[in-house]
């Protein structure tokens, strides 16, 4: 059990980790425009993650902009 909960919290803050390190993505999709998609334009971490993955359930393909 310990060992699955220090799992479960390392993947949280590699997660983490990963989406601070990008403020902003890039998505696109074949005849589509492109959207950019910027943390900064959201009031919590939670609803730009769930704004990226509604864009790649719609068939987008994001990644993270330099």
């Amino acid at each position: 059990m310990k060992k699955i909960t220090l799992i479960l919290i390392g993947i949280i803050a590699v997660s983490f980790t990963f989406t601070s390190c990008s403020s902003c993505q890039v998505c696109t999709k074949a005849s589509s425009n492109e959207v950019r998609v910027c943390e900064k334009d959201f009031d919590s971490n939670t609803e730009y993650g769930f704004t990226i993955d509604t864009y790649k359930a719609l068939g987008y393909k994001c990644k993270a902009s330099i």
